[in-house]
């Protein structure tokens, strides 16, 4: 097997992943704000995830040195050094991802139970926006 080709795979997916995940929360939340107009709270989650999302960016390239030891480490253990602690990297990463996107889900809900409308289409509507969630 080839690690450096493999290597190089991780290092793609890990930087679409890190593209991605903020995009697909900015997108939520646009859509927040097409339905019910912009917030404090909207802003807060936008300001959250676009930082979140810049700052792993810059982390996760800077995180070995030369970059291509990112992929290379396993084929040539001594042509570089990592920094900081991919393993913890991810950990970190995925706890602000949860985070951010229980913020995210709860956005509509304080501007739904203010519609003045039945409690029970409250609830349905509600949970129409917390299906996101699964």
């Amino acid at each position: 097997m080839d690690w450096r080709l493999t290597g190089k795979i991780l290092f793609a997916y890990i930087f679409i992943y890190l593209v991605l995940l903020p995009s697909i929360k900015v997108s939520i939340i646009l859509l927040y704000r097409r339905i019910f107009g912009m917030n404090w709270m909207m802003w807060l989650c936008l300001a959250l995830s676009i930082g979140h999302g810049a700052c792993c960016m810059v982390a996760f390239l800077c995180s070995c040195r030369p970059l291509s030891y990112f992929y290379t480490q396993f084929a040539d253990p001594s042509g570089g050094k990592c920094i900081i602690n991919l393993y913890a990297f991810y950990l970190g990463n995925a706890a602000t991802n949860v985070f951010t996107d229980v913020i995210t889900l709860l956005v509509p809900i304080p501007i739904i139970s203010r519609l003045q409308i039945r409690p029970m289409q409250k609830v349905l509507i509600s949970g129409i926006f917390l299906l996101g969630g699964l």
